[in-house]
C-alpha cells in the first residue's frame, strides 16, 4: 500500500481586460473551448433551515441526500427532541417518536427514496433502532438495538449485542460476517448504492475491504502496522473510504482517504490532536470532519485544495462571518452541498444550514435563504443540474 503525504494544489485565477479588438478571437471555437469555466470557481450560499418550535429554538443537522433532503434533531420542549427532514416543498418537518412520551429521536442517515434510519432514546435511556417513511412514518426495526446507515435499496446498517447486522425488508437482521462471507468485522459503514466498506481481520493484522452484492468482497490493503487504531467512517460508490487513524506513540489522530485502489493518503498527520473524524465523503472524493488541537475546528478536503477550515471556505474566516459560525458538520453530498449547525454570535442559538455550492459563484443565488417551495426547489434543480454538467466535464 502507498502512503502519500498530502496534496496541496493552488490555482491562480486572473482577470483579463477584453479589448473589442479580441472579441473575434474570443468567439472562435478554439479560444472558446479554452474559456475558464463556471466550474473553475464555487461559492456556498445558505439556508437556515428552522426549528420545530420557536418556544426551543434549536436544531442539529445529522445528515443529508443527494436531493438535498436533511435530517438532525430539533427541541421541542425543554428536555425533549424530535427527529426532523427538510426539504425545498416543505421546510422542516418532526417527523415523531417510536413512542410520544420518548426522550428524543436521532435520525442518522437518509437515502435518496427519502427513508431514514436512527436511534429512539426512551426515558430510562433504552435505544431502539428505527426506520422512517413518508408513508408508513416510524416505526421499529425488529432485531436491531442500533441503524445508522440505509442505501437506496433500502439495506440497513447497524448493531446488535455488538455485532453489526445487514437488515432487509425482507430478510430481517443477518450478521454482515454471514452476508459477506468473511469476518471478522471490526467496523462497516455502507454507502447509498448499497456498498460496504470498513475494516476487517483480527486485531493486529487487519485490512481495509469493501464489498458490494454484485462483486463480492474487495481487500484495499492492510491498516497501518504502526496505527493503534482505525476507524472507517464513510464509503463512497466510488469505493473510496474515509476515517481516521489513532498513532498512539505519537499522538497524532489524522483523517485519511483511501482510494479504491488502495492508496492511502494521510489528511493532517503533521499534529498532534486529541480527536478528529471525516464524518462524510462524496464521490468527488471532498470529506468533511472535525479536529480538535488546542481548540475545534472543521474541515473541508479536496484533492485539489488539501485541508481547509469550514468556516474559511463558506464565511472567509476561521471566526466565521461575526455574525454565524460552523459549530459541527453534519455530511457533504455528491453536489458538494454541506449539512451543519450554525451558531447565532448575537442570540447564541444553534440552528441546523444547508450551505449550497454554486458553480461559477453566481451571485443571483445570494438571496436564496429568503425563498421558499417552488422557487426554492426550481433554484435547487437548476445547482444540482449545474454541479452535474461540472462532473461531466472534470471527466471529459
Amino acid at each position: 500500500m502507498e502512503v502519500k503525504a498530502p496534496a496541496h494544489a493552488n490555482t491562480a485565477f486572473s482577470i483579463i481586460a477584453l479589448s473589442i479588438t479580441s472579441l473575434a478571437f474570443l468567439l472562435s471555437p478554439s479560444a472558446v473551448a479554452t474559456q475558464p469555466s463556471q466550474c473553475d470557481s464555487v461559492r456556498y450560499v445558505s439556508i437556515d433551515l428552522g426549528v420545530l418550535s420557536q418556544e426551543f429554538p434549536f436544531s442539529s443537522a445529522q445528515n443529508l441526500n443527494d436531493r438535498g433532503q436533511v435530517i438532525g434533531t430539533s427541541s421541542v420542549s425543554e428536555s425533549t427532541g424530535r427527529g426532523f427532514i427538510w426539504d425545498c416543498e416543505r421546510g422542516m418537518e418532526n417527523i415523531g417518536a417510536l413512542a410520544p412520551d420518548d426522550f428524543v429521536s436521532f435520525p442518522l442517515d437518509i437515502n435518496d427514496r427519502g427513508e431514514i434510519v436512527g436511534l429512539d432514546n426512551d426515558l430510562q435511556g433504552s435505544e431502539r433502532a428505527f426506520i422512517w417513511d413518508p408513508k408508513r412514518g416510524m416505526r421499529a426495526i425488529t432485531g436491531l438495538a442500533s441503524a445508522y446507515g440505509i442505501s437506496n435499496a433500502g439495506q440497513v446498517l447497524g448493531g446488535s449485542e455488538g455485532v453489526i447486522h445487514l437488515w432487509t425488508a425482507q430478510n430481517g437482521a443477518i450478521p454482515l460476517e454471514s452476508v459477506i462471507g468473511v469476518g471478522p468485522i471490526q467496523g462497516a459503514q455502507i454507502d447509498a448504492s448499497g456498498r460496504i466498506g470498513g475494516v476487517i481481520g483480527d486485531i493486529g493484522s487487519t485490512q481495509f475491504f469493501t464489498w458490494t452484492s454484485r462483486h463480492g468482497v474487495r481487500l484495499l490493503g492492510a491498516t497501518p502496522s504502526d496505527a493503534s487504531r482505525t476507524d472507517v467512517e464513510a464509503v463512497n460508490a466510488r469505493g473510496d473510504l474515509s476515517g481516521i487513524l489513532n498513532f498512539f506513540d505519537s499522538g497524532v489522530i489524522t483523517p485519511y482517504l483511501l482510494r479504491a485502489n488502495g492508496e492511502l493518503e494521510l489528511l493532517a498527520a503533521n499534529a498532534p490532536r486529541s480527536a478528529a473524524s471525516a464524518h462524510s465523503i462524496n464521490d468527488r472524493r471532498q470529506i468533511v470532519g472535525r479536529m480538535l488541537e488546542d481548540d475545534e475546528s472543521f474541515y473541508l478536503w479536496d484533492p485539489t485544495n488539501g485541508l481547509r477550515d469550514l468556516n474559511e471556505v463558506l464565511y472567509g474566516s476561521p471566526d466565521g462571518d461575526g455574525e454565524a459560525r460552523i459549530t459541527q458538520v453534519a455530511a457533504i453530498n455528491d453536489a458538494g452541498w454541506i449539512a451543519a449547525s450554525v451558531q447565532s454570535a448575537t442570540s447564541g442559538t444553534v440552528r441546523a444550514h444547508l450551505f449550497v455550492a454554486v458553480p461559477g459563484g453566481n451571485h443571483k443565488y445570494d438571496a436564496i435563504s429568503h425563498w421558499k417551495g417552488p422557487r426554492l426547489c426550481r433554484a435547487l434543480d437548476k445547482l444540482r443540474d449545474q454541479s452535474r454538467r461540472c462532473d461531466e466535464a472534470a471527466l471529459r
